[in-house]
């Protein structure tokens, strides 16, 4: 009998186990970093015989990479042999949504409040997606729960104002959401539903103001798990990223090792030159970066990237050297005035330009492009004070003084030292001198080491009768 059970053992143990069924996207036309992650994370389903944390992670590069039929699949896969595990099944569930399978991504959900009734969030998202089928009393009780537990929680708060809203309610919607408005006046996310909100309740002309600020982009309702979830972006871009971030941190060996996988696959030649020229950089050599960077803008006129980037490096400050040379400031004004063309929507290039343009005391031009930089990203403190010290130093004082005025108002708190720099500036230039030294004196209580006050004191001085 015992060598009969024996027998049975080994027989089974030489048994193979059948292969895993896995169902791979169509790659033909992916790019090749995210064809390698998803092809390696498959074969590592393979070689473990499918077990749930393979699948996991198999389904995240697939979501992270906008695979989402595939990444639900294998959340579903892993489910089959841990069906408890919450953190999986909230993955599957806001997959479902995101696949406008609504009643399967709350059914995944209100399992998932029973498995992990302590996490906040996922009482919130329950009773979003209740929201979303039309069933707002059960969103109303689903939410209650998030409440008891954080009445202050912004992201619980935000949904209220949301449900309220789709009930019909919006000034409920307004008061749900007052506190979050009060804790941070200027998140975008937050004034996208405010403005909603005051449009619905019949208040056009302040929510129009409350628009300009909100920009276009969806509000964003993120928790610990959805970025696990979502944590496995590859690419391209992401890998190009991930190279500077390396550089940045003197990591050069490891940023190379990037580049070269990159020169592996089939990258666009450019961009790999475009990020061969920025590691040389990180790197401290800036010599290869020009002659890289200068090929690189003529052979691709209509690019910006190369220009913007030429046109930064024309005025880095270089050891030995003080202020660049005339020419080279020329140069790079040039190359960020193209760069701008050919963006114009973008505000990144836009900002370097001015900066540029500041360099060569080109006030006027650099009030326009700062201008645009405010007009294009209005909750950028920094791009109202280079407006405004654009404005002083160009002979208009007043403008710049009310510039910095309408951003104090708007960003509330104590100004930088930058912006109390300018505003001292106008005082000066108004001969208000009075007004001028008390500035100074709040410059040195409160930033004692910023490098200009040395000169301002000189500039009050020679202003003096």
């Amino acid at each position: 009998m015992l060598i009969a059970m024996l027998g049975a053992v080994v027989a089974l143990g030489g048994c193979e186990q059948p292969p895993v069924q896995l169902t791979e996207p169509d790659l033909s036309t992916a790019d090749p970093v995210v064809a390698e992650a998803i092809r390696k994370s498959a074969q590592h389903v393979r070689d473990t015989g499918g077990a749930p944390a393979a699948w996991a992670e198999y389904a995240r590069v697939c979501w992270g990479n906008a695979f989402l039929d595939e990444s639900k699949e294998a959340f579903s896969n892993a489910l089959a042999r841990d069906p408890d595990n919450a953190r999986m099944l909230y993955a599957r569930g806001l997959i479902a949504r995101e696949t406008y399978d609504l009643h399967s991504a709350l059914t995944d959900l209100l399992r998932v409040r029973e498995l992990a009734s302590n996490k906040l969030f996922v009482h919130w998202r329950a009773a979003w997606i209740a929201m979303e089928l039309g069933e707002f009393d059960q969103a109303s009780e689903l939410l209650a729960t998030a409440e008891a537990m954080n009445p202050a929680d912004p992201n619980t708060l935000r949904v209220r104002a949301r449900l309220e809203l789709e009930r019909g309610d919006p000034d409920a919607g307004l008061a749900a959401l007052e506190p979050v408005i009060e804790a941070n006046p200027l998140n975008p996310d937050v004034l996208w539903l405010q403005a909603r909100l005051l449009r619905a309740a019949g208040l056009g002309v302040e929510a129009a103001k409350v628009a300009v600020f909100a920009g276009q982009r969806t509000p964003i309702y993120t928790d610990p798990w959805a970025a696990w979830a979502k944590g496995r972006r590859t690419g391209v871009a992401a890998e190009m990223d991930r190279a500077l971030k390396l550089a940045g941190d003197k990591r050069h060996t490891e940023a190379m090792g990037i580049l070269v996988k990159l020169k592996g696959m089939d990258v666009e030649e450019r961009h790999l030159d475009l990020l061969s020229a920025r590691l040389n950089i990180a790197k401290g050599q800036s010599t290869l970066a020009v002659v890289a960077l200068t090929q690189l803008v003529e052979r691709e006129p209509d690019w910006a990237p190369p220009h913007h980037e030429l046109g930064m490096l024309m005025i880095r400050p270089q050891q030995g050297r003080g202020r660049p040379p005339k020419s080279d400031i020329q140069r790079a004004i040039e190359l960020l005035r193209h760069a701008s063309e050919l963006e114009p929507d973008s505000h990144i290039a836009r900002a370097s330009l001015v900066h540029v343009l500041v360099m060569d005391q080109q006030w006027a031009e650099a009030a326009e492009h700062a201008a645009l930089c405010v007009k294009a990203a209005p909750l950028n403190r920094f791009y109202h004070t280079r407006l405004a010290g654009a404005q002083v130093a160009g002979g208009n004082a007043s403008a710049g003084l009310a510039t910095l005025d309408a951003a104090a108002e708007l960003f509330g708190g104590e100004e930088k030292a930058p912006a109390v720099n300018v505003r001292l500036r106008a005082h000066i230039a108004n001969q208000d001198l009075i007004g001028a030294a008390l500035l100074l004196e709040e410059l040195k209580q409160r930033f004692p080491k910023y490098p200009a006050i040395p000169r301002l004191e000189s500039m009050i001085q020679k202003a003096s009768p």
